[in-house]
């Protein structure tokens, strides 16, 4: 949780500092003047780890245009800060006048890891929404938010591990299935090759998910916590 506040913070000052061509440690910023800005940072973080969410997915999001008013003065809209924050996100132009992402909302974007399109195969759970004061001519001024459960397809991809073994016994070879199943593998074996200068040797290969590490117990289902999305 702490993690994520700070990242969110430090991404603006080092925005600030790059903009103003100063060090982010000296920096004064702005954005962190209102106490309901850090409410917005800490609650979101706070929220995200209640939650369980290991993954955000936002749609493009939508810029607005005209000019506001900020600590500097009068700015083009969005904010150079807010397209800096905004590197390497999806965005969409809208003819909406005023600022429609703050700095603080693509901060918070950025410090996630969010990734940007549809939402995901999913198995939709509760929505909340987060409804803002300003009226807006064609749209509602409202935020949704929708958590998941990663949908279960058809279809799985799995990492095959394999090599050649010389020199062993059928002990240490039964041990290192088993180690490899213990660990999370989907399924472990040891078929007999022949080698170059003809001895047959045994050639162990084993199958498991992605996210399962080898040599260290991975995610066993039913038993570890899913994964959840935020969209």
């Amino acid at each position: 949780m702490a993690a994520l506040a700070v990242a969110a913070v430090t991404a603006v000052a080092e925005v600030e500092g790059r903009l103003h061509d100063a060090d982010p440690a000296t920096v004064h910023l702005h954005e962190l003047g209102g106490h309901d800005t850090l409410v917005d940072i800490v609650g979101t973080a706070a929220a995200l780890h209640a939650l369980g969410v290991t993954e955000v997915v936002s749609s493009p999001l939508p810029l607005g245009r005209g000019r506001i008013d900020a600590a500097h003065g009068v700015l083009p809209c969005p904010a150079p800060a807010t397209l800096a924050l905004l590197a390497g996100a999806a965005v969409t132009g809208t003819d909406l006048p005023g600022e429609t992402v703050t700095p603080t909302g693509a901060a918070l974007l950025r410090a996630s890891g969010a990734r940007y399109g549809p939402p995901p195969p999913m198995t939709l759970g509760p929505t909340g929404y987060g409804a803002g004061t300003r009226r807006l001519p064609d749209r509602p001024n409202v935020t949704a938010v929708t958590l998941g459960e990663p949908a279960r397809t058809g279809q799985e991809d799995v990492v095959v591990l394999e090599t050649n073994l010389d020199d062993v016994t059928g002990e240490i070879l039964g041990h290192t299935i088993a180690r490899a199943m213990d660990a999370g593998a989907l399924d472990a074996w040891a078929t007999p090759a022949v080698m170059r200068e003809g001895p047959p040797r045994p050639g162990p290969a084993r199958a498991h998910q992605p996210r399962a590490r080898a040599g260290a117990a991975g995610p066993r289902p039913g038993r570890d916590r899913q994964p959840r999305h935020a969209a």
